[in-house]
C-alpha cells in the first residue's frame, strides 16, 4: 500500500510540479547594433555571465511574437530599442551555440 502511495505521489509530482516552465534570463547586457529586418530586428548583446544568466554576446532576432517591455510593464515596439539600453534576454527554440550566440527572443526586458 505504501509502494503504491509513493508511486501515485510520484506521477502527480512529474504531472503537476513540472508544468511550470521557468523562463531564465539568456543575456543581460547593453544593446551594442540594431539591424532592422523584414520581419523585426536582429539586435547584438554584450553583457558578461552572471548567475542568473548564460551568455555574454549574443545575436538575437526578434520578430513579431518577441514580447518587449520596460520596467514598468509597458509594451514597446522595436522602433523603441535603442543603442545603449540595457535589456534582459530570453530565449524561445534552439539557440545556436557559436560566438555569439544566436537565437530568437521570447521576451526583451529593457530596464534603464
Amino acid at each position: 500500500m505504501l509502494k503504491r502511495l509513493g508511486i501515485i505521489l510520484l506521477a502527480m509530482f512529474l504531472m503537476f510540479g513540472c508544468t511550470q516552465q521557468e523562463i531564465q534570463i539568456g543575456i543581460r547586457g547593453s544593446i551594442q547594433q540594431i539591424t532592422l529586418t523584414s520581419d523585426g530586428a536582429i539586435v547584438l548583446i554584450e553583457g558578461r555571465v552572471e548567475a542568473d544568466t548564460l551568455y555574454d554576446k549574443a545575436s538575437v532576432k526578434i520578430n513579431n511574437d518577441t514580447i518587449i517591455k520596460n520596467n514598468l510593464d509597458r509594451t514597446l515596439k522595436v522602433s523603441d530599442l535603442r543603442t545603449g539600453d540595457t535589456v534582459e534576454v530570453s530565449f524561445t527554440g534552439a539557440v545556436a551555440e557559436s560566438y555569439p550566440v544566436q537565437g530568437l527572443a521570447h521576451t526583451i526586458k529593457v530596464k534603464d
